[in-house]
């Protein structure tokens, strides 16, 4: 009974499915735009543009639309453009763009079960403790230890980050980054703040955005995973697929020329630029 049951649901959908694809919305020159064109299509954009495409107008503004495509991917043929140079290069850069997010979506679904996610933070839990800090950033090494002797001698940390900071939101926050964890800062900033202890007072610090003296305001455990909310749970993930990369780059031969770049120490906002080296994109 259950298996005739489960039998005429897939026949059922696959009629459905078979009665779309029959369902011509519109015909250009002899191509076909279907209902389950149409549907895959509405599918693939955005949310908030399809949101607008639901009511009866946007649906004919949408079909209007791939009306247009079609013609024009028609005109494009006519005109040999698939020959272009210009056009292949920019073909080969969609297929490769394709390809890089299939392999990164194929990590995401076959290495970020519920399971896996969970395994790994109990297993690497204390990585996901979060620190909140104070910094002072100079250009060099020699006003970072001025300043770090003038804080043992009883300077204050905010006053002192006021005026010699050049981080450009010290002004208004005395050099406070707030709590951060260890994949939302550059990693020699990361790698010394998280080994320091509440109140403790760092050497100079050098990144690429110049010297550090970092102050240790607090440190906060990492939570059970059962509290964790939807954005820490993407920090998990976000390590996981960070651990997959560096298992492709340990197996793959790799040479890097780094001394070539050059980076602007003056441009932006420095707290908000070190948060920014953080892995980027939730696939």
């Amino acid at each position: 009974m259950r298996t005739a049951i489960l039998f005429s649901c897939c026949l059922t959908l696959l009629l459905i499915a078979s009665d779309l694809k029959a369902q011509e919305l519109a015909n250009v020159n002899g191509v076909s735009i279907t209902m389950a064109d149409f549907k895959t299509k509405m599918s693939e954009l955005p949310v908030d543009v399809r949101h607008r495409m639901t009511t009866a107008e946007g649906k004919k503004e949408f079909l209007d639309n791939l009306i247009t495509s079609e013609l024009l991917l028609a005109e494009a043929k006519r005109q040999g453009l698939e020959k272009d140079k210009e056009t292949i290069a920019k073909i080969e850069e969609a297929k490769r763009d394709i390809l890089v997010n299939a392999a990164a979506q194929k990590i995401v679904s076959e290495k970020m079960t519920d399971e896996r996610t969970r395994k790994y933070y109990d297993q690497h839990k204390q990585q996901f403790s979060e620190v909140h800090a104070s910094h002072i950033l100079v250009e060099t090494e020699g006003e970072a230890k001025d300043i770090k002797k003038q804080l043992e001698k009883g300077a204050d940390f905010n006053d002192l980050a006021k005026k010699r900071s050049k981080d450009p939101s010290a002004a208004q926050n005395g050099g406070d980054l707030g709590f951060f964890t260890r994949d939302q800062m550059v990693k020699p900033f990361t790698e010394k703040a998280f080994s320091m202890k509440v109140n403790q007072i760092s050497d100079p610090v050098k990144t690429q955005y110049g010297y550090h003296i970092i102050k240790v305001l607090e440190i906060k455990p990492a939570k059970k995973f059962e509290e964790l909310d939807s954005s820490g749970t993407v920090n998990v993930k976000r390590a996981i697929f960070a651990e997959e990369i560096e298992q492709l780059k340990s197996k793959a031969k790799i040479t890097v020329h780094d001394e070539l770049l050059t980076t602007d120490k003056n441009s932006g906002n420095m707290s908000e630029g070190m948060k920014g080296m953080e892995y980027e994109s939730d696939h």
